[in-house]
C-alpha cells in the first residue's frame, strides 16, 4: 500500500466524530421528470416517492449549525418540488452555503434569479448527454431544453452582480460512443463559462450494485479519461474541462488494490423526503437508515447506536451487514 494510504487508513481507523455532520444532502423529492437508463427511479422496486414538508425544512434550519454545507439532491429532481423556491429561501437565511445539483430542465428565468439571489453557490447541471436523440434515447427528456436552460443561466449569472454563485459544474457522462457528445459540449459551453466552472466527466456507477450499467466498459478507467483528455487538447479548448481520476487527486502513486476505511460515515449524511436519515448518497432507496428526524433529533441520530454500531464496522471493514457498501464503488473518495 502506498505510504500515504497507509497513514489515512490509520487515521480513519481512530477518527473522531463531529457533533454534527459537516454535510448534509437533502433531499427534497425523489420524484423526477426523466428516465435515465442508469437510474433506479424508475424501477418498480424503487421506494415511495414523495416530497420534503415545510417541517423537515425547520427541523434542520433548527437544529443544524449555520455552517453546515447543504446539498440539495436526491434520486429525484429538486426543483420539481411545488415549493422548491420557497424552501431555497427559507435556507438561505439560516445555511451560508448551499449547493444544487439539478438535470436542469426546471430552469427558467425566473427560478434561476431566484436562485441567484440565494446561497446557492455551486450548481451541477447533469447534462450527460448533448446530442438531442442520444439525450432523449438515454434520458427521455429533451436535451435541446436541457442546453438551453444551462446557457441562460451562465448569461444571466453574468447580469447578476452580487450573487454567490461561484462554481457551475456541467456533467457528461463518460461511456463507449459518447466522446463527441463531450467534445461538443466542451465546445460550445467553454466560451460560456466563468473562471471556476468546469464540465465534468467520470464513469457511470452501478450505485453499490443497484444498477446494471450496459455500456460501462473497462476502457473508461480514471486513468483512460486523462489519456482522452490528453487526445482531444490540440483540437479543444480543454481549459474548463476535467475528468474524474482520483488516483490523481489523492496523490497515490497507483491504483488502490485494497479496500479502505470510507470517508462518507464520519463526515455527512443523507436526508431522506421523509425525514429519515441514510448513511450514504449512494444508497439510493434508502436501506442504510440511520434514524429518524420526526422521531429523534439530528444530534441524537449522529451520535446514536446505530450510527456508532457503523461507522465500527466501517473502520474494521467489517462489510458482510450492509450489501450495498460490498459493492460500493464510492469507497476510493477517502481524503483527511
Amino acid at each position: 500500500m502506498d505510504s500515504r494510504a497507509a497513514d489515512e487508513q490509520k487515521y480513519f481507523a481512530s477518527l473522531p466524530v463531529s457533533q454534527y455532520p459537516l454535510q448534509v444532502n437533502l433531499e427534497f423529492s425523489n420524484f423526477c421528470n426523466l428516465q435515465c437508463a442508469f437510474c433506479i427511479n424508475k424501477e418498480p422496486f424503487f421506494r415511495t416517492k414523495g416530497f420534503a414538508s415545510g417541517t423537515l425544512i425547520d427541523t434542520l434550519i433548527s437544529q443544524l449549525p449555520k455552517t453546515t454545507i447543504v446539498v440539495i439532491c436526491g434520486t429525484g429532481e429538486p426543483m420539481a418540488h411545488p415549493k422548491f423556491s420557497h424552501y431555497i429561501s427559507l435556507l438561505s437565511k439560516h445555511f451560508t452555503q448551499l449547493y444544487l445539483i439539478t438535470n436542469g430542465h426546471f430552469l427558467s428565468e425566473r427560478t434561476i434569479n431566484q436562485i441567484l439571489h440565494s446561497n446557492i453557490c455551486k450548481l451541477t447541471v447533469s447534462l450527460d448527454y448533448f446530442n438531442p436523440a442520444k439525450y432523449k434515447q438515454e434520458k427521455n427528456g429533451d436535451g435541446t431544453r436541457a442546453i438551453h436552460n444551462v446557457e441562460l443561466l451562465l448569461h444571466m449569472r453574468k447580469q447578476v452582480k452580487k450573487n454567490k454563485l461561484q462554481t457551475i459544474q456541467i456533467n457528461m457522462l463518460a461511456q463507449h460512443n459518447n466522446e463527441q457528445d463531450i467534445i461538443d459540449a466542451i465546445n460550445y459551453f467553454s466560451p460560456l463559462l466563468g473562471p471556476n466552472d468546469y464540465i465534468y466527466s467520470r464513469n457511470i456507477k452501478t450505485l453499490g450494485g443497484l444498477v446494471h450499467v450496459k455500456k460501462r466498459g473497462h476502457s473508461y478507467t480514471w486513468t483512460m479519461l486523462d489519456q482522452f483528455k490528453e487526445q482531444i487538447k490540440n483540437d479543444v479548448d480543454i481549459s474548463h474541462y476535467r475528468t474524474e481520476n482520483w488516483i490523481k487527486y489523492l496523490g497515490l502513486k497507483q491504483s488502490l488494490s485494497k479496500r479502505l476505511v470510507c470517508r462518507h460515515p464520519f463526515i455527512y449524511c443523507v436526508v431522506l423526503y421523509d425525514g429519515r436519515v441514510a448513511a450514504c448518497c449512494v444508497d439510493f432507496n434508502g436501506s442504510l437508515i440511520m434514524g429518524d428526524l420526526t422521531k429523534q433529533t439530528m444530534k441524537e441520530i449522529w451520535n446514536g447506536p446505530t450510527y456508532q454500531s457503523f461507522r465500527t464496522d466501517m473502520r474494521a471493514i467489517n462489510l458482510k451487514k450492509y450489501p450495498i457498501c460490498v459493492h460500493c464503488e464510492e469507497w476510493y473518495k477517502y481524503k483527511i
